[in-house]
């Protein structure tokens, strides 16, 4: 759990009376900035004492409200039972009115960030959550004075202390989310590793068990244990970003940056500076400096989709970079060092393309130490089973049925 220095929150020191009339604007040239996460002043905290006092007097009937409004909203896909939202939220109201009615942020800080990890624990859906504190603010307007109502400004400093708590339960949800995924996908990882290599039906998000796939697979095992340069041929849509990915996630660090870039999908003239970067004022709209690609990939994997699209002056300056180890960013003179493992593809016969000049020969020499092969579905046919009821169960309307494979096997994929 987040200790309460480190989230930037510092107590109000006394520095304003009771009641100190909240401020619409701050001067230009204010020194301090809003202390409470850049939003909430210490005079506009001062200011929401009487509401807070308000919704604390009337918290029993704020929290029946909310539960009303939403029952309203959620219906029976809710994710609390009564019982539990009233006792989950009726206890945080209290904890937090009581921390902000004594300027305690710090305190404060600390019970919303328990009450992020709660409904994290509870499994309640991160947009209910976020949907439920905005139907909160409408429960505790309910028992705001009504004669005479607060003054707007009022109304726009309990905006702002919403905000904050939103700040810190969102980040106190993910905090507590991620670490479960990661031992979740770990876990699956685990089960993977016991599976016998010819048993294999989905290996890093491939679909198939034939004999093709199978030693698909097994190529895919071999290059994630290098770092050498490979090319990847396939018809479009075999999933050639999908081998790719699965190569970088079998190598040494699979968490290192994997950057993909379609260089069809990017003019010419404009790749070279995506890939390499460029210096601020290196042509016209380059308005600050850009690392480029292979510094984003640093440590990594970058994979560079339909390679045959790529200008042959920038596939040159392509096979130095992967040579030296070097790029030099568009408008500077000096060449930086990176440790980038390439991985190209094409939907062409690479030797037709070099004939026919869409692929320097020096680059591909330099590629072809590994190539593989993206089978087409139509030939392996065996898989159709397998994929179909991935793609099924993927789907939220699925519903648990099949698709007619034979009907399948007849389409040419």
């Amino acid at each position: 759990m987040p200790q309460p220095e480190t989230l930037g929150l510092g107590g109000r020191n006394g520095a304003n009376p009771r009641g100190a009339a909240v401020q619409d604007a701050r001067p230009v040239n204010a020194v301090q900035p809003p202390r409470h996460y850049h939003l909430l002043w210490d005079e506009e905290l001062d200011a929401l004492q009487p509401v807070l006092t308000r919704v604390s007097e009337h918290l029993a009937e704020v929290v029946d409200h909310w539960h009303q409004l939403c029952i309203l909203h959620f219906g029976d896909t809710r994710s609390l039972a009564e019982a539990e939202f009233r006792d989950l939220f009726y206890n945080a109201l209290l904890r937090n009115t009581k921390d902000l009615l004594v300027g305690d942020m710090d305190r404060y800080a600390v019970d919303t960030i328990h009450t992020g990890e709660l409904l994290c624990e509870r499994k309640v859906p991160f947009a209910e959550v976020v949907a439920s504190l905005h139907l909160y603010e409408q429960s505790a307007y309910t028992v705001f004075p009504k004669n005479p109502p607060p003054p707007i400004e009022i109304y726009a400093a309990f905006d702002k202390l919403s905000h904050i708590r939103m700040i810190l339960l969102s980040d106190a949800y993910f905090r507590s989310a991620s670490p479960s995924a990661g031992a979740r996908i770990r876990a699956l990882e685990r089960q993977a590793s016991l599976v016998a290599p010819e048993h294999r039906v989905i290996f890093h998000g491939l679909v198939g068990a034939s004999a093709t796939m199978r030693r698909l697979y097994d190529r895919i095992d071999a290059a994630g244990e290098t770092r050498g340069t490979i090319m990847i041929v396939g018809e479009s849509g075999t999933g050639k970003e999908l081998i790719a990915r699965a190569i970088h996630e079998c190598g040494a660090v699979p968490t290192a940056p994997f950057v993909a870039l379609n260089c069809a999908a990017i003019p010419k003239d404009l790749i070279e500076s995506e890939l390499f970067g460029y210096r601020k004022g290196a042509f016209s709209g380059a308005n600050a400096d850009y690392l480029g690609l292979f510094r984003a990939a640093e440590g990594g994997t970058l994979f560079l989709d339909e390679i045959t699209e790529m200008a042959a002056e920038t596939q040159s300056k392509l096979l130095r970079a992967v040579q030296e180890c070097n790029v030099r960013q568009v408008g500077s003179t000096r060449e930086v060092p990176v440790d980038v493992r390439l991985i190209a593809s094409t939907n062409r016969a690479p030797e037709e393309a070099v004939r026919a000049g869409n692929l320097r020969e020096d680059l591909y020499y330099r590629l072809q130490a590994g190539v593989l092969n993206a089978p087409p579905l139509r030939e392996r046919a065996e898989d159709l089973p397998f994929w179909s009821n991935t793609l099924l169960s993927s789907s939220t309307n699925g519903c648990g049925r099949k698709l007619p494979c034979e009907m399948l096997k007849k389409t040419r994929w």
